[in-house]
């Protein structure tokens, strides 16, 4: 499997589904963690728990002003990420 690990990782994708089960901060959804692309100290990353379902709102990012003064740079990262529309059942 490591001689394959780079293939392998460049050839996977996150399914987010409904957010629920991914952590917004943590996850490597985008392709590394959030977290990580901010830099986030060790003591603050196993503190943000919050799934991607929490900054989604009627099928669009939804991020919190406080985030956006904090990190305006971040609604170009999550821009990039198309959200599933929600599946309706017939």
């Amino acid at each position: 499997m490591k001689n394959y690990y780079n293939c392998i990782s460049q050839n996977t994708v996150w399914i987010i589904g409904d957010g629920s089960s991914v952590n917004f901060w943590n996850d490597a959804w985008y392709g590394e963690p959030i977290s990580d692309i901010f830099h986030f100290p060790d003591w603050m990353k196993k503190n943000l728990k919050a799934p991607v379902k929490d900054f989604i709102r009627n099928n669009q990012w939804s991020l919190p002003d406080s985030i956006m003064l904090d990190i305006p740079n971040l609604i170009n990262i999550v821009n990039k990420v198309n959200i599933p529309l929600e599946v309706t059942k017939d």
